[in-house]
Formats: structure tokens, C-alpha cells, sequence
């Protein structure tokens, strides 16, 4: 079902499995018939269009259901640096108002402590995807809606420079 998606092997992930006893109730007793059987996936998609689309299939065509969903950014790395770049740059000529203000001149960087976080978001969806799937409904159920959000990226840095 996700290979007829589009979605590549690589963005698949099975992140665990479990096998247990199944039981029933037999004559006020207790009785194992056989196993149960389940495996969970993690899976990437790329293509925030085929999202819903995904979701509603995966739960159509199997006895899966969707846990969460989760959005994040695919190369963090880069916003972090190009935020990192500008707030240097910000500390820089506010730091360099101050030396002049003073009757200095800025010097070089001595000093930079840097934090981030943010850049993932977890999206709590109003559908219940696990009854859609235990019930088979997906068929007349109504299309996943996913609704737009914002990820935040924050990156701080305390900055030191030398006067002349």
C-alpha cells in the first residue's frame, strides 16, 4: 500500500513488533487459542499532499491505525545556521552602537554561547483513526483533514567581544 503511494523503502521504519498469547473464553475458563500478532512503522512522508491520503489508505486496506502524526522539518541543520548567521550578525552591530557610543571600536569575537530548540511539532488530530481502523470504516468515513501549523526554530546566542 505505501510502495502504490509513492513512499520510498528507505522512509519506512519498523520500529518494533509483538507477539502474544491470544486468549479466549471456553466453559467459564480461560483457554489460549493461538497468537496475536502486531508490528509498528514509522513512516516519513515527504509529500505533505499524499499525507491524508496515506492515512486514510493504510487504515482502508489494512487492520492498521495511525497513532500520531508528527510534522517536522527535513533539514533542521540549515535554518539552525542561517538563524545562528543573523543573530551573530544582530549581536555584531548592536555590540558595535555600544563600542562606538562609548568612544570604542568593536573588536573580535571572543565568545559565543549558542542554544536551540524547536523544529518538531506533534499534531494531535480529532479523528479516532484507531476505531476507523478496528471497524473498517475508512470507506465511508470522511477524508483525514490535516490542518496547518507552524514550527518554531529557536536559536539563541550570547555573544562577548573585544573592544579596541
Amino acid at each position: 500500500m505505501l510502495r502504490a503511494q509513492l513512499i520510498d523503502e528507505k522512509d519506512v521504519k519498523i520500529a518494533g513488533y509483538n507477539f502474544s498469547p491470544k486468549y479466549v473464553m471456553e466453559k467459564n475458563k480461560r483457554v489460549q487459542k493461538g497468537y496475536s500478532a502486531s508490528a509498528s512503522a514509522n513512516v516519513k512522508v515527504k509529500d505533505l499532499r499524499k499525507l491524508s491520503a496515506v492515512i486514510d489508505r493504510g487504515i482502508e486496506k489494512s487492520s492498521a491505525y495511525v497513532e500520531r502524526v508528527e510534522f517536522g522539518l527535513k533539514d533542521r541543520n540549515v535554518i539552525e545556521r542561517r538563524l545562528l548567521a543573523e543573530a551573530v550578525e544582530n549581536a555584531k552591530q548592536k555590540a558595535a552602537i555600544v563600542a562606538q557610543s562609548g568612544g570604542r571600536a568593536l573588536g573580535a569575537l571572543i565568545r559565543a554561547n549558542i542554544s536551540s530548540s524547536g523544529g518538531e511539532a506533534r499534531v494531535q488530530m480529532n479523528q479516532d483513526w484507531k476505531l476507523r481502523g478496528s471497524m473498517n470504516l475508512a470507506a465511508e468515513a470522511v477524508p483525514t483533514e490535516l490542518a496547518p501549523g507552524t514550527i518554531t526554530v529557536r536559536t539563541s546566542v550570547s555573544t562577548e567581544f573585544a573592544l579596541k
